[in-house]
């Protein structure tokens, strides 16, 4: 008789033991992937919620004393102690998981076209356009306005009014008004002789801090008037004030015109009326203007043994009386050629910062600041230093760009980059160009891999970045970049939970806990419910395991045990025990592994709807967290389960395994007794 045979000779017997074994199986599978599903989940969870401690920017004011003069400077309220303590902290791990230092250089990328402030409607910002707001154009002037003398130094300027007569080179963002007031600056009073600026006089400028005032009046009366600036018509303002409008300035505002649109009046003064069709442009030169033994120094401080003054070029503004072709193309017009192609340069140069995580950053940590398109870096990307980057959708669309294109970049650094960098009005732009000092080693082949966008483009608040930023790998850098420990470049990444362990370790050393502003994405108000949904997902495992144990016990005394008076008869017949025993555990291994099959199918079908229902109450919070993200295009946090079938299989697996190993030991052990035994108790 075969040992299928001899198992159907029972069938309700077989029922009930496919039955309650199946179940187990089933219980125990389900369990099984629900828990794998819920570790998963939460792994996940983990790595995407990220905690990061920003240091304060305050500073306090310090005196020091000096040759009997109390000197007032501004230093970080963040001592090197405490600096030193938080350190250790993250070299320990327990509490800050790492220090993360962002690097910082300028490039030159042929096919990224710069954006400016202008661009954007009502975000007209003329300090955040440095360096691309320089420009070169004839000019015809109109009348001399006022000469500054000089004060401590040589250095003079005189005040002009000027009518621009061609755009040599200009960013393209910009409009040309008809009223151009320019401030030129010379190193000597023979200087400013020597260029015989006179009215009527046609001269090629080449200046910096270009302002469209025209649009900076646009601007104010725009959010003012709470519209676009394209809504603003200058031809509404009026020059016929009642007695009333005339009283509402203050002793130092004469109010000489009014602007109405609808119920709202904005009354303007003599500088706001002048700002209309008009733009400023200074005029400085450069070269000449620091001392002839003044060294320029590299980033790292180091005299690089070039003066300052030759990092400069020696335009800046002459007398114009021929074609501009001609005087381009002879002797005297050589450094105005340079200073075209260094114009040229400018608008297409790009801020570079290198990270080791673009997450642990304060805009991309907050959500202001999130990729759109393609992805961010990867752990290999970091870790290689593999050439891609991320640019942002404003400069993306200007340029024409997109994910899978590659760029150029050309690292350079400009003249006195120290100097520049420590400015408080820097807000992260390229470095102004320099044509004699170039670009540093051969152009380096980036891949964008993302596009991130900003919630606002031109916010001057600290830790902030301006559209024209292209994010890379550290490593992908060269060594020779700047960095500090303020604003965008450095941030602590904690351990998720850990906000109050790191404020209370900061005041058990008498340091104040507000030196460090920590961020952890609402982690804090989820952790008790994923605590929670782990471990239910664990107690329910363990009830599977009690059951699967029991079911086991069942089968053993009411399925094995049954098969004695088999054992007993083969073995009296002259059967060898291994044969007897496999014929036996052959007959108890169908239903367990029809069972088994049976029970992974059911587990695979009710694992995710289980593991959802568990995952309920967390996916409520984490959706309710990220609501505001998601009103700005951001929603990239997790809010469903990851489905683990494969543990499924394993836990029915492992389980068939115990369950036949179980079989077989019981069987041997039976055997062991003599046939006459078996038979009887059989």
């Amino acid at each position: 008789m075969t040992p299928l045979k001899q198992l159907f000779r029972q069938p309700v017997r077989l029922f009930a033991i496919f039955l309650l074994v199946g179940m187990a199986s089933a219980f125990i599978c389900l369990s099984a992937g629900v828990f794998a599903s819920a570790k998963a989940t939460l792994a996940q969870i983990e790595e995407r919620y990220v905690t990061i401690g920003v240091p304060t920017t305050e500073t306090a004011d310090v005196a020091t004393e000096y040759n009997g003069l109390t000197l007032h400077h501004e230093e970080s309220v963040i001592s090197q102690d405490m600096w030193a303590y938080m350190d250790q902290l993250a070299a320990d791990g327990t509490v800050i998981k790492g220090a993360y230092q962002q690097k910082y250089i300028s490039a030159y990328c042929p096919s990224i076209q710069s954006v400016t402030s202008g661009k954007e409607d009502g975000t007209y910002a003329p300090s955040l356009d440095s360096p691309y707001n320089r420009a070169i154009m004839i000019v015809r002037v109109t009348s001399v306005d006022k000469t500054m003398l000089p004060e401590s130094t040589e250095f003079v300027s005189v005040s002009v009014t000027a009518s621009i007569e061609n755009v040599v080179k200009m960013h393209p963002d910009y409009a040309v008004r008809s009223t151009l007031r320019l401030i030129i600056g010379c190193n000597s009073q023979e200087e400013l002789d020597a260029l015989d600026i006179r009215p009527g006089g046609r001269y090629l400028a080449f200046g910096a801090d270009y302002i469209d005032r025209d649009l900076e009046l646009r601007t104010t009366l725009a959010g003012t008037h709470r519209c676009s600036v394209e809504d603003i018509d200058l031809s509404k303002i009026s020059y016929d004030l009642t007695e009333d409008e005339k009283k509402t300035a203050s002793p130092d505002f004469l109010p000489i015109a009014k602007y109405s649109s609808g119920e709202k009046t904005t009354i303007l003064g003599q500088d706001m009326v002048d700002a209309i069709d008009s733009c400023t442009m200074t005029v400085t030169h450069w070269h000449g203007l620091y001392s002839e033994t003044q060294l320029d120094y590299a980033i790292d401080g180091s005299e690089t043994g070039v003066l300052l003054n030759d990092q400069y070029l020696d335009a800046y503004m002459t007398q114009l009386e021929t074609d501009l072709d001609v005087f381009l193309s002879s002797n005297a017009g050589v450094e105005w050629r340079s200073a075209v192609q260094e114009l040229d340069t400018q608008y297409h140069t790009v801020s570079v910062i290198g990270t080791d995580l673009l997450e642990s950053m304060y805009c991309f940590h907050q959500k202001d600041s999130f990729v759109t398109e393609g992805r961010s870096f990867g752990a290999d990307d970091y870790k290689k230093g593999s050439n891609v980057c991320l640019i942002s959708e404003t400069t993306a669309i200007a340029s024409g760009l997109g994910i899978g294109d590659s760029i150029d970049l050309s690292f350079y650094w400009g003249p006195n980059p120290l100097a520049d960098l420590t400015a408080p009005e820097w807000k992260v732009q390229p470095q102004r160009f320099s044509q004699k000092i170039g670009v540093s080693g051969d152009a380096k082949t980036y891949q964008i891999i993302g596009i991130y966008r900003q919630s606002d483009l031109w916010d001057t608040a600290d830790y902030r970045f301006l559209p024209n930023t292209v994010f890379v790998p550290n490593t992908s850098l060269p060594e020779n970049c700047y960095s500090s420990r303020n604003g965008v470049f450095f941030t602590y990444v904690l351990q998720n939970g850990k906000v109050s362990a790191l404020q209370a370790a900061l005041e058990s050393n008498g340091y104040p806990a507000n030196i460090l502003f920590c961020f952890d994405n609402g982690y804090t108000e989820i952790a008790e419910t994923l605590h929670g949904f782990y471990s239910s997902a664990q107690q329910l495992l363990f009830a599977a395991c009690i059951t699967a144990s029991a079911a086991l016990f069942v089968f053993l005394a009411l399925f094995v045990n049954r098969q004695r008076r088999t054992l007993g008869l083969m073995l009296s017949l002259g059967s060898g025990k291994r044969t007897a025993v496999m014929f036996s555990w052959k007959i108890a291994a169908i239903p367990i592994i029809l069972a088994t099959i049976t029970g992974i199918i059911v587990g695979i079908l009710t694992m995710n709807a289980t593991t959802l229902n568990l995952f309920s109450s967390v996916s409520e919070v984490l959706n309710t967290s990220l609501s505001g993200a998601a009103t700005i295009g951001y929603n990239d946090m997790i809010t469903e389960v990851v489905s683990m079938p494969i543990a499924v299989i394993v836990a029915g697996v492992l389980q068939l395994i115990v369950y036949i190993v179980a079989t077989y030991l019981h069987l041997q052990r039976l055997a062991q007794r003599s046939p006459l035994e078996l038979v009887r108790k059989g």
